[in-house]
């Protein structure tokens, strides 16, 4: 059964805003090499999607901490989650590498 997103959801859904993404543990605490993180990564809200010009990137707006457990020990770890998001200039030098610019084509984006 084929199922087609008409142009208007895809914008939609592909639009900056917040969703839940996994994140890497070691990816926001990259020194914290002591303790084994199982699961290795925590569900966090976080900016994400495109901006409709290559000029622009999303953004958060608004953040807040959330402490977690992750893992058997009780080791808490506060990680930031995104609460609202906007499409901003992109930082000078901060272009698309090469690499992220053959993924967005590949998206046909």
């Amino acid at each position: 059964q084929k199922y087609m997103l008409m142009f208007q959801e895809v914008w939609g859904r592909s639009f900056c805003r917040t969703i839940e993404k996994l994140v890497e543990v070691m990816q926001e605490y990259p020194t914290e090499v002591e303790h084994i993180y199982s699961p290795s990564c925590v569900p966090l809200v976080r900016c994400a999607g495109c901006c409709g010009d290559e000029k622009l990137e999303c953004h958060p707006t608004q953040t807040t901490n959330v402490t977690m457990q992750p893992g058997q020990e009780y080791v808490e770890m506060t990680f930031v989650e995104h609460l609202t998001c906007e499409c901003r200039k992109r930082g000078r030098g901060r272009g698309r590498k090469r690499k992220e610019r053959q993924k967005a084509k590949e998206c046909g984006r």
